[in-house]
């Protein structure tokens, strides 16, 4: 499944690590959610950043469509789960 949403250099290499996949999916899921696309888009055009995602493809023209706001994500974990929010402003 992470082959299917991480785009190049998104995971460290070596062993796998569970809590960055996570972490990396439940973000891209986010945005995605956010932007109203849930699904129908490449999750590979949503790069999780620290101060936000950087988006390319369908992504970035929903996020132009809604006028270009600032994008934020924020992360919890909860009984081992995580979660991300994406949302706009500051």
């Amino acid at each position: 499944m992470i082959a299917f949403v991480a785009g190049p250099g998104e995971l460290p290499a070596g062993p796998s690590d569970p809590e960055a996949q996570a972490r990396l999916w439940t973000a891209k899921e986010a945005v995605l959610k956010m932007l109203g696309l849930g699904l129908d888009a490449d999750a590979k055009a949503v790069r999780p950043e620290a101060d936000g995602a950087a988006l390319t493809g369908k992504p970035a023209s929903a996020w132009k469509k809604l006028g270009s706001p600032r994008l934020r994500l924020d992360y919890d974990g909860v009984d081992g789960a995580r979660i991300a929010v994406a949302y706009t402003g500051d």
